[in-house]
C-alpha cells in the first residue's frame, strides 16, 4: 500500500471552492442578462417591422380603393391603433407599440391628396420604423429610423 504524506494529501484534494463557484455563477448571470436584452431588442424590431408591413398593406389597399372610386379615403391614426372606416379596417398595435404622426392624426389618401409627403413613425422600446408615403412616385415605403 502506498502511503500519502501530508504535503501530497493537499495536492490530491482538488475541488471547487464556494468563492470560485460564486464567481462562475455571477459571470453566467451577467452573460444571460446581456444576451436577453439583445434578444428582446431584436424581437421588438421584428414586431415593429411586421406592424409596419401590415400598415403599409392597408395604406396600399386604401390608395387602390380611392383610385377605384375616384374619391379620397381617410386614415385615422391614434397613439396605439389606426383605422380606415371606408374599408372597415381597424387595427390595434401589439404590446405598447405607438404611432407617432404630427398634425391632426388624419391622413387623406387618394385623388388630389398626393401633394405632400406623409411620415408615420412606429415605436416600441428602442426599436422603430418609419412609413413614408411619397407624393409624386405614389410609393409607400418602410425604413428603419
Amino acid at each position: 500500500m502506498m502511503r500519502i504524506s501530508a504535503s501530497n494529501k493537499k495536492d490530491l484534494q482538488k475541488g471547487v471552492t464556494l468563492f470560485e463557484l460564486l464567481i462562475v455563477l455571477a459571470l453566467i448571470a451577467i452573460i444571460t442578462t446581456i444576451s436577453g436584452a439583445n434578444i428582446r431588442g431584436g424581437s421588438n424590431q421584428r414586431m415593429i417591422m411586421a406592424a409596419a408591413q401590415q400598415m403599409r398593406a392597408d395604406l396600399i389597399q386604401a390608395r387602390a380603393e380611392a383610385d377605384a372610386i375616384n374619391a379620397p379615403i381617410a386614415i385615422h391614426l391614434r397613439e396605439f391603433d389606426y383605422s380606415i372606416p371606408d374599408l372597415n379596417i381597424s387595427r390595434t398595435l401589439p404590446r405598447n407599440m405607438q404611432i407617432r404622426y404630427g398634425e391632426n392624426n388624419v391622413i387623406i389618401i387618394g385623388p388630389g391628396s398626393w401633394l405632400r409627403e406623409y411620415e408615420i413613425l412606429l415605436t416600441q422600446g428602442n426599436a422603430d420604423a418609419t412609413i413614408v408615403i411619397a407624393p409624386l412616385t405614389r410609393r409607400i415605403e418602410i425604413t428603419n429610423a
